[in-house]
């Protein structure tokens, strides 16, 4: 039984990508800190394909008619699609719905903002879906960063408050009103797209023997645009919180 994995992006376009973060950083630094990212995930997304030779790896980007930008970032292994639908929800139904129609008895689906999330935490979402019908990744929002499922259901993606602190809860209260549905939740990861995010993520980078799979992309990255008095604030000593 395969397991067919979508990674949900935008497209890395300065101006159109990670804009909460252009309270701190220029539009097109945050189109090269997306690009960072998408290189970190998609590598530890290949890493775990070569572990699991039952899955298979998807990239479901918006907007379209700019994939071009992606065939330097992206590795091989990834078949691309364009997201379909009016809103998230409805986007993140049918990426599902199109893993599952190409033939994988199981499903996940995770956004690109996790350049910290290990092959561990995939290979743990894979394994759960061998018992539970829906697994869940809670992200530190309280929201969730990753859902797989043996079979999309469309009601977990209706009138949801998207981008809002209730989502997983909501989600969990959907799940608890069918009966024959089994659940889980793996480990918590924390997505970024806030400032104060990116600076614990920072501080998590300058360490790095800690890691299964360093980030180095983002490493690099964000060791060259926030190591500095300017970028930091002088002062900022972020704890290790994540």
């Amino acid at each position: 039984m395969s397991v067919g994995i979508v990674l949900m992006s935008r497209i890395p376009i300065p101006g159109k990508t990670k804009t909460r973060l252009q309270s701190h950083l220029s539009p097109q630094e945050c189109a090269e800190l997306h690009k960072a990212f998408l290189k970190d995930i998609t590598k530890m997304l290949s890493k775990v394909s070569k572990m699991r030779q039952d899955v298979k790896l998807y990239l479901a980007y918006t907007p379209s008619g700019k994939e071009s930008i992606l065939e330097s970032l992206i590795p091989k292994e990834f078949e691309f699609f364009a997201q379909e639908g009016t809103d998230l929800g409805e986007k993140m139904y049918n990426a599902l719905d199109y893993a599952y129609e190409d033939g994988n008895g199981r499903q996940i689906i995770m956004g690109s903002d996790l350049p910290a999330l290990q092959p561990n935490n995939i290979l743990k979402a894979i394994d759960r879906l061998l018992q539970d019908d829906i697994v869940l990744g809670p992200s530190l929002d309280g929201g969730y960063y990753l859902m797989g499922t043996r079979e999309p259901k469309r009601f977990l993606f209706d009138d949801l408050l998207w981008g809002k602190d209730e989502v997983l809860e909501a989600t969990i209260e959907l799940i608890q009103k069918e009966s024959n549905l089994q659940y889980s939740l793996v480990d918590q990861c924390a997505d970024i797209d806030l400032y104060q995010e990116l600076l614990e993520l920072y501080q998590r980078l300058l360490v790095e023997g800690n890691w299964e799979l360093y980030p180095k992309s983002t490493a690099k990255f964000t060791k060259e645009l926030l190591g500095s008095e300017n970028k930091l604030g002088g002062t900022y000593l972020c704890p290790l919180t994540r």
